[in-house]
């Protein structure tokens, strides 16, 4: 079974409402969804709850705090709960990014393939904010680390042409969407103790998670080549890699 978290932070509506549509829309079945709304007063959760419920197609669970737990402390719980309910895999998804249809399918087909424990993610691609239409120019395709313990996104601004043979080995993938296996999910868990590092706040949680991970011999990989798009960025391929930021 495949579940999805999602974690929202006071999120604008018409970009979670289309990454929920693009959920809809998946040749894969989606078996479970888990919100998180961060930092929600009672009313807004229950408002928020009520929006979600009425155009998911799929099972939805739903939790709010009234504190901010952040990117790491909402997803490392909706991790928990998910693989608890018997989930094969979670796809950690932000709340503004549509994947194409078969986006889903296409990671866990990859997956199956390639029968190796590791993190599994896209190249992202920057949509248009108003439109989100695609735009052609990757937002990343990948982490990589430099001197001075910096990472950078690979290719950032450059144009969605002459893309890497997928799959391919990364530092790390965009948190915006990664594909946890249950086996990686229980490696990283029993041996450091969580998923997602919830004392690193650096809005690069999914570089950390890469470098953690690639230390317990868990590569990160970009497995798929579909098109996805969100207020922010577009998914355009999927294949291992590591995740993001809130």
């Amino acid at each position: 079974m495949i579940g999805v978290s999602i974690v929202t932070y006071r999120s604008g509506w018409p970009a979670l409402a289309a990454t929920l549509q693009g959920l809809n829309q998946q040749t894969r079945r989606i078996d479970r969804l888990q919100v998180h709304a961060n930092a929600a007063a009672d009313s807004e959760a229950r408002a928020l709850h009520d929006q979600l419920a009425a155009i998911c197609d799929m099972p939805l669970e739903f939790t709010s705090s009234s504190t901010n737990r952040g990117f790491c402390g909402g997803h490392n719980a909706n991790l928990a709960r998910l693989f608890g309910e018997g989930m094969s895999a979670v796809v950690v998804l932000n709340p503004d990014l549509v994947l194409e249809a078969s986006a889903v399918e296409a990671l866990a087909d990859g997956m199956a393939a390639l029968g190796q424990t590791a993190l599994y993610g896209p190249i992202l691609e920057f949509a248009d904010p108003d439109t989100l239409a695609a735009t052609g120019v990757i937002d990343t395709a990948g982490t990589q680390w430099v001197r001075g313990a910096r990472h950078l996104d690979l290719r950032q601004g450059e144009a969605m042409t002459d893309l890497p043979v997928l799959p391919y080995e990364t530092a790390a993938i965009s948190g915006a969407c990664v594909w946890v296996p249950l086996d990686a999910y229980r490696e990283l868990v029993g041996r450091t103790g969580e998923f997602f590092d919830e004392d690193f706040i650096a809005y690069r949680e999914d570089a950390e998670l890469g470098l953690r991970a690639s230390l317990l011999g868990i590569p990160s990989r970009r497995r798929h080549r579909r098109r996805s798009i969100a207020a922010l960025a577009c998914l355009l391929a999927c294949e291992p890699s590591g995740p993001e930021r809130y």
